[in-house]
């Protein structure tokens, strides 16, 4: 089992097989329209205007949503193929400036940087004040994560933020990856209060995720704010 786990690990910390995804148009991960519980809960966690950082972001189209709140929206995916698209199909005008390894993608309201986001210079994200994640945790594996988590909640200057994972039971499958809210909550190890505001259940034959099928999924819909505790 534990070479098993190893290999699945491998496999999907490497950023090609994501590139391979877009490359392939295996992109079932993307949603056509507004997450649900994005549009939902946002205005009640994030009442002023700053930055937020979106990893991992793809094409969602919740990177607009944020836009049309007047927010800027720093956006982070290792596919170009994901930029371009996100660019060309909603009609958005853009420049891009080549860093050594990394693209940046931009006009006046978004940068969405295109590489690896632990190559992005950190003077590149520290504007962002909030943080809007379906995607990052959910895609890495536990020892990947961890270091994911300490970019986003440790070097970052994050105060709020709306975070969407899953969890199910068979923790060799992935990605997605089961991410239950106590990882999260070990992943900010006190620096932030986690409350856990929906979770829905989808159950079925049809229930899977891109290495296998499982019987339960569970969502979670959890609210980060900046805890008294500073570490």
């Amino acid at each position: 089992r534990r070479q098993r786990q190893m290999c699945i690990r491998d496999r999907y910390v490497k950023k090609e097989f994501w590139i391979n995804k877009w490359k392939n148009k295996e992109i079932g991960f993307h949603q056509e329209n507004y997450n649900e519980y994005l549009t939902e809960f946002w205005p009640e966690i994030c009442k002023d205007k700053q930055a937020v950082l979106v990893p991992l972001c793809g094409k969602t189209k919740d990177m607009l949503y944020l836009i049309e709140k007047g927010h800027q929206v720093i956006g982070i995916d290792v596919s170009e193929i994901a930029a371009k698209e996100f660019f060309l199909e909603n009609k958005i005008e853009f420049e891009v400036r080549e860093e050594e390894n990394y693209k940046v993608f931009f006009n006046d309201d978004i940068s969405f940087f295109v590489g690896d986001i632990f190559d992005i210079k950190l003077d590149e994200l520290k504007g962002a004040k909030y943080l809007f994640d379906r995607a990052s945790l959910i895609a890495l594996p536990p020892e990947i994560r961890k270091k994911l988590a300490h970019l986003l909640f440790r070097d970052l200057k994050i105060t709020d933020g709306l975070v969407i994972t899953m969890s199910f039971d068979d923790d060799e499958l992935g990605p997605p990856f089961s991410v239950p809210p106590a990882d999260v909550v070990d992943l900010l190890a006190g620096k932030y209060k986690i409350t856990e505001v929906e979770t829905h259940i989808e159950q079925g034959s049809e229930v899977t995720v891109h290495s296998g099928k499982i019987s339960t999924r569970f969502e979670h819909i959890m609210r980060l704010s900046e805890s008294i505790i500073k570490i």
